[in-house]
């Protein structure tokens, strides 16, 4: 029996010892310092072409966490599934309708992945794009610079083709004041733009700490829009509705489209699904597709994590075909990977509950959550739910429908997942 048995019972996942340490007589350094450890399965430039050779284990292996990005947002077109319709529908708002519009929705739904489709769309049509992902000390006058700086000084109107200015390249962020940029200096200088049009992704927009920085995004719509510029904002955030992201709406709320993001369809989650088999040339079962849409609820986030460790295990049976069981265990693996992300606190209420007999009670509440943007609708609270108060759960302050979330949104994940590996 060796050590890890000893202490932790079960086999251990790699074999330790003395002379299995070691290498053999005519081995190099490199063979030396790695005889015996656990090793990579890929160089770190292999990559692999499909094409008519036969797909093995080995080479999805080496493809599916190009396939599957939970922790990363989808930036290529060709790896974008679902939200057809949905893209459809930003796109004639911005270029039919000529609004400005929010994005929101909870957390791993896929905001920032549609922001990024939408932009190369919009760059095929010849918009001029500025992305930006918000922080806590971005201010208005650094945003302002930013956007300048995408904005070549031949789109200005004051500004002849031929013109020294434009012979030099310069940029609309040459001819701003220095110092501190106000909302109507702004405005003004977006208005006088011609023969194009910009724009402006504010991503994370949740992020944002003041108040301040708010007020003059809204008045920065508010003034394009009266003057029918030829900029619009797209903004993006956590929430789960419209006034919690943008408090200033109601002044420009016939500006600015609201538009939260919908979990994904079965049907989208099957397509996610194919698009990562041609990727990789993994074969998903029908079992496994249908748990895999179970479990995910139709959120990109867990269908790339439980998706890419189910792909996993069946590479390491050295098989292609992704079975029922697989999905299983991908499930346990997708939780352990959660639980070693969230905080120690939040961590320890999640164990202490589901220590308390209540997983079946918090699993439902987690379920209603990840349904409904983060959001628990009063009616889904069980009697006494209210003692986890500050802990677990909390009310949405100054909500209509009274509705209330969990305070960690990683709390509700971890849960679910939790609820699934028990039952």
């Amino acid at each position: 029996m060796n050590w890890f048995t000893k202490i932790f019972g079960g086999e251990a996942p790699y074999e330790y010892g003395g002379d299995e340490m070691m290498a053999g007589p005519g081995a190099g350094p490199a063979d030396r310092r790695s005889a015996g450890l656990p090793g990579f399965r890929q160089r770190a430039g292999a990559f692999v072409i499909r094409g008519q050779q036969t797909p093995n284990a080995a080479d999805a292996r080496a493809l599916i966490r190009e396939a599957f990005t939970p922790s990363q947002p989808v930036s290529r077109r060709e790896r974008f599934a679902g939200r057809r319709q949905l893209l459809q529908d930003l796109i004639v708002a911005l270029e039919d309708q000529r609004l400005h519009f929010v994005l929101y929705g909870d957390r791993g739904i896929g905001k920032t992945s549609i922001l990024r489709v939408l932009s190369k769309q919009a760059e095929d049509a010849g918009y001029l794009i500025c992305y930006v992902s918000c922080s806590e000390t971005l201010t208005f006058a650094d945003l302002a610079r930013r956007i300048a700086q995408r904005i070549p000084l031949l789109h200005h109107a004051d500004y002849e083709p031929g013109s020294p200015e434009i012979e030099k390249g310069m940029h609309l962020s040459d001819i701003l004041p220095t110092g501190t940029i106000d909302v109507p200096t702004m405005s003004d200088a977006l208005g006088r733009l011609s023969d194009t049009r910009i724009l402006i992704m504010l991503d994370e927009f949740d992020r944002v700490a003041t108040d301040e920085f708010r007020r003059s995004i809204a008045e920065l719509i508010k003034n394009l829009s009266d003057s029918a510029a030829p900029a619009q904002l797209v903004i993006a955030g956590v929430a789960s509705d419209l006034s919690e992201l943008v408090a200033q709406i109601p002044s420009i709320r016939r500006n600015v489209l609201g538009v939260l993001v919908p979990n994904m369809t079965d049907e989208e989650v099957g397509e996610m699904l194919e698009t990562a088999e041609r990727t990789t040339g993994l074969d998903f079962t029908a079992p496994a597709r249908e748990l895999v849409t179970l479990a995910s609820l139709g959120l990109p986030y867990l269908v790339g994590l439980i998706s890419q460790h189910a792909g996993f295990i069946a590479t390491e049976r050295d098989q292609i075909k992704v079975e029922k069981a697989d999905v299983r265990a991908a499930i346990a693996r997708a939780r352990a990977d959660l639980s070693a992300r969230l905080s120690a606190r939040t961590l320890y209420t999640v164990e202490r509950c589901i220590a308390d007999g209540e997983l079946v009670t918090y699993g439902k509440l987690a379920h209603a959550a990840l349904r409904h943007g983060g959001a628990i609708p009063a009616a889904a609270l069980p009697e006494g739910a209210a003692t986890k108060q500050g802990t677990l759960i909390e009310p949405i302050e100054d909500d209509p429908l009274e509705r209330w979330r969990f305070v960690d949104d990683g709390a509700s994940t971890l849960l679910w997942l939790s609820a699934l590996t028990e039952g």
